[in-house]
């Protein structure tokens, strides 16, 4: 992997945090701030937790450790997998939505994001 693209990907969630940590601080200790800081922070924190579960956790099974249901999500990770293929929408974050012209183009591979034979499960 490049080493820039290696450096924004590490500083992305960094940069991210310091923000949502600044809005927070701000709007609950400065008397005078903007009301809607705290909401603010609170939302990107709850983004940012959502994407971790769902993202890391769920999709690319970064806690390996960790079960999960596969039938259940099986439809977030293939969605999730055509963006990778694709490199564009659906991204399989939160309503894995993907147009039928992606899922036959997906199916005509016949592979997963990594490039692996895919045989048990539709895109």
């Amino acid at each position: 992997m490049d080493k820039t693209l290696l450096l924004v990907l590490l500083l992305f969630p960094v940069a991210f945090a310091a923000v949502t940590i600044v809005l927070l601080a701000i709007g609950v200790s400065v008397s005078g701030a903007p009301s809607l800081l705290v909401p603010i922070g609170i939302g990107v924190t709850a983004y940012g937790a959502a994407y971790l579960l769902v993202h890391d956790v769920v999709i690319h099974r970064r806690v390996v450790f960790l079960p999960v249901p596969d039938a259940l999500l099986r439809p977030w990770r293939h969605a999730h997998n055509v963006h990778h293929l694709f490199s564009r929408a659906p991204y399989g974050f939160l309503a894995p939505v993907v147009p039928a012209e992606l899922r036959r183009r997906a199916a005509d591979l016949g592979v997963d994001r990594t490039r692996r034979t895919v045989s048990d499960a539709p895109v």
